[in-house]
């Protein structure tokens, strides 16, 4: 397994962002968290196998999407 860590920038925070990461995390069985940033941006951190039918490829497209209520601007996987 290894840690992933991404940052979301746009309008995150104040949108239901955390929650709807948190709802995706049930719905792909992915474990992880998911904070606001002082700077208005998004952290996320989850586990992955990166390996067969990851489940993590898929949640990192969702999150380029965003959620109904967010404005995703940019992804950055650090």
């Amino acid at each position: 397994m290894k840690s992933v860590k991404l940052i979301i920038y746009g309008q995150v925070q104040g949108v239901g962002f955390r929650y709807w990461v948190r709802g995706k995390f049930r719905e792909l069985g992915i474990t992880g968290e998911v904070w606001n940033n002082d700077d208005g941006t998004v952290g996320v951190e989850f586990q992955s196998k990166m390996e067969g039918s990851d489940p993590s490829i898929k949640l990192i497209g969702l999150l380029r999407q965003g959620s109904p209520l967010a404005r995703v601007k940019k992804v950055v996987i650090l």
